[in-house]
């Protein structure tokens, strides 16, 4: 009756396993994407309130994503931008505006990742400019599809939406 009873209990543990390796699997992508957005967080927050890291700025976005990059704005059609340089400009104008909002650091207020396949992952995250006391003084909501390269994740697209039509990526099911 016990070898019975183990038997029973060792088939269904054999029969689980595929689900919960790929959960654990899903799980650990996940903590690598979001260990992953928190360094591209950073390298915004290491140049806030200093121009003459301009250089550094755009040397750490650029190597945080994959050409060809899709930025999608959330008015406006979808573009490529024509090079790595003018991309990374564009993202220092965006800190160069937030500073003007006296903007200190960014944050994630709320983090949402959906693995797709080993090496596709969509982010949809809500990023908040605070200021030096903490206030919120920008918020957007953005979409990502990360794509994970030899030597790490990258970003592929980015796509900020409007907050009121903030989505969820977690399943009803779960």
């Amino acid at each position: 009756m016990y070898f019975l009873k183990a038997t029973t209990f060792f088939v269904l543990l054999v029969m689980c396993s595929p689900l919960s390796a790929n959960d654990d699997g899903n799980r650990s992508t996940e903590h690598e994407v979001s260990k992953f957005m928190n360094n591209y967080l950073g390298v915004y927050n290491r140049r806030f309130g200093h121009p003459d890291r301009s250089q550094q700025f755009r040397n750490e976005l650029g190597k945080l994503v994959v050409m060809p990059f899709l930025m999608a704005p959330p008015m406006g059609k979808p573009q490529v931008p024509e090079s790595l340089d003018v991309f990374t400009a564009n993202f220092e104008s965006f800190v160069t505006m937030l500073e003007g909002k006296q903007v200190v650091r960014l944050e994630w207020a709320q983090e949402e990742y959906k693995v797709l396949t080993p090496n596709k992952v969509l982010a949809n995250n809500i990023g908040q400019g605070l200021t030096e006391d903490g206030e919120v003084a920008y918020e957007t909501v953005s979409l990502y599809l990360l794509y994970r390269e030899q030597d790490g994740w990258r970003i592929a697209m980015f796509s900020p939406y409007l907050v009121e039509n903030t989505l969820s990526l977690v399943s009803k099911q779960q």
